[in-house]
């Protein structure tokens, strides 16, 4: 049996998948592919950090509404990044005030000072263009008390107390991408009815497997993944002949 099904889509990119479904029925088509699904990560530091954000700041859906929801995911997760690059800078400044700082400080210094310059001029962007927004996301960031990733492990391992918000979350994904009436996979479910739910699934590769591992549970030997450039090196390192990019 031959299934198809898209690249792995992430809810933060600014995508017009009208193009990606047309390829994806004219390849279930052509290869008389008996099941066609579209696969979406909903299991990423952006979703999983949000889910974290919607129970503790009262008017983010609103916010999110109002700016899109890819722009909302990626300045959410770039403003928790640069928390915690604040944070760690802030740290070693102090060991070498107190001259307690090594050469290998330092230099992680210089690269946590590289990695900030990098994300500030896509948040100065933000910020040019939704100011009270930016503020209020800031605000809503800063108030968290633990770092990136104690948020989303906290949340990994609550799961399925988000229920509400991850309805809600893939509704305005679905909305997004104009994905109403086609058979979606959702990463999320596929970990936790085939894995346990933990950080190291938040790789590409780990959800690369776990895909082939479902779809072939389903019966699937043969796997055509459309306009899969991210998996088009990941299925050759894994010798898959079973999966093919198209």
């Amino acid at each position: 049996m031959n299934c198809t099904i898209t690249r792995l889509i992430k809810p933060e990119e600014t995508m017009s998948s009208s193009l990606l479904l047309e390829k994806l029925d004219n390849v279930s088509k052509a290869y008389n592919s008996f099941k066609t699904y579209v696969v979406v990560d909903d299991f990423s530091e952006s979703i999983l950090l949000t889910l974290y954000l919607l129970r503790r700041c009262n008017d983010l859906r609103m916010t999110a509404h109002r700016i899109g929801l890819p722009v909302f995911l990626r300045i959410v997760l770039l403003l928790a990044k640069l928390k915690d690059l604040q944070n760690k800078i802030k740290m070693i400044q102090e060991k070498f005030k107190r001259n307690m700082g090594s050469m290998k400080e330092y230099e992680k210094y210089q690269e946590l000072l590289s990695s900030r310059e990098e994300i500030l001029p896509r948040i100065a962007s933000f910020w040019e263009k939704h100011p009270d927004d930016f503020n209020y996301l800031y605000q809503c960031v800063l108030s968290i008390e633990t770092d990136l990733e104690e948020a989303v492990k906290y949340v990994i391992l609550t799961i399925n107390k988000y229920d509400e918000e991850t309805v809600w979350l893939r509704n305005c994904i679905i909305r997004n991408t104009g994905l109403q009436g086609y058979n979606i996979l959702w990463i999320r479910d596929l970990i936790s009815s085939i894995d346990k739910l933990s950080l190291e699934n938040l790789s590409i590769v780990s959800k690369f497997k776990l895909l082939v591992t479902y779809l072939k549970r389903l019966g699937c030997n043969k796997i055509f993944i459309v306009d899969g450039s991210e998996y088009s090196v990941l299925a050759s390192l894994l010798n898959r002949s079973d999966v093919v990019v198209v």
